[in-house]
C-alpha cells in the first residue's frame, strides 16, 4: 500500500476505534422499575424497566435463582443465599404485540434474551422451623450485568438490542416449614425507584402480578 494510501485511511480507523472505544466504556442504564418474581407453581418473570426500555419476559429455568438452590427444602441454621445470577438464555417474550418489549424507541413483539447478570443480596440463615411456621427474609440487593434480545430463539443472528444493566432493591423471601424443614414458596427481587417515579405497569403485568400473589396466598391458606 503506497503511504498517501494508508494516511489518507487513517482518519477513518481513529474515528472506528474512538466509536469503539465510546461505545466499550458506555455507562450501564439504570433500572429503576421492575422485579423478577418467582412462585411456586405460578408463572415466574422478569421485567427491567428504565429510561427508554421496558423488559418483560417469562423466565427460563435453566437459570435456578439462589434461594430455591440453597432453600428448597433447608432445615435450621442452614444457610439461605438470596443472591441469583441468571445466565446465557435467560428469558422470551413471544408474540406480543400488546405488550411489546421496549428499547430507544423500538418495540419488538418478540425477543429472546441472553444475558448474564447478578441479583447480589446477603446470605442468610434459617431459624429452627419448630418454634416458627414461615420464613421471612427482606433484605436488599444490588444488580448489575449485560442483557442482549434476539429476534430469534437460536440467538444466532444479529440481535436487536444490548445494554449494560444497574440497580438495587429489596429481595423477600418466603418458605412454609413441614415436616421439620422449610419449602419455598415465593421469591420477589424487587427494583428501587430511583431518578423519578416508576412507571406504571401495563394491564398484563398487573394481571400477572395478582394471579401470583392470589395463588401464593392461597397456598398459605391451604399450609395452615
Amino acid at each position: 500500500m503506497a503511504i498517501g494510501t494508508s494516511f489518507r485511511c487513517l482518519p477513518v480507523l481513529l474515528l472506528i476505534t474512538a466509536a469503539s472505544a465510546d461505545s466499550a466504556s458506555a455507562d450501564p442504564i439504570l433500572v429503576n422499575a421492575g422485579t423478577l418474581s418467582v412462585n411456586n407453581g405460578d408463572p415466574s418473570f422478569f421485567r427491567f424497566i428504565g429510561n427508554g426500555f421496558d423488559f418483560p419476559a417469562e423466565l427460563l429455568f435453566g437459570n435456578l435463582p439462589g434461594p430455591l438452590r440453597t432453600c428448597n427444602p433447608c432445615s435450621g441454621g442452614a444457610p439461605v443465599d438470596l443472591s441469583s445470577h441468571l445466565t446465557g438464555s435467560i428469558g422470551e417474550w413471544v408474540n406480543r404485540p400488546d405488550f411489546p418489549v421496549q428499547f430507544n424507541g423500538n418495540t419488538y413483539a418478540t425477543v429472546f434474551y441472553s444475558g448474564d447478570v447478578v441479583f447480589d443480596a446477603p446470605i442468610v440463615v434459617a431459624p429452627d422451623p419448630s418454634q416458627t411456621m414461615f420464613l421471612r427474609f427482606n433484605e436488599g440487593f444490588t444488580f448489575s450485568g449485560q442483557v442482549t434480545g434476539f429476534p430469534t430463539i437460536a440467538r444466532n443472528t444479529a440481535p436487536l438490542f444490548s445494554t449494560a444493566l444497574t440497580g438495587n432493591g429489596t429481595v423477600q423471601f418466603f418458605a412454609a416449614a413441614a415436616g421439620g424443614m422449610f419449602f419455598f414458596a415465593d421469591l420477589d427481587y424487587k427494583f428501587a425507584a430511583e431518578n423519578g417515579p416508576s412507571p406504571t405497569p401495563e394491564p398484563a403485568t398487573v394481571f400477572l402480578m395478582g394471579t401470583a400473589v392470589a395463588g401464593a396466598f392461597a397456598r398459605r391458606l391451604r399450609r395452615r
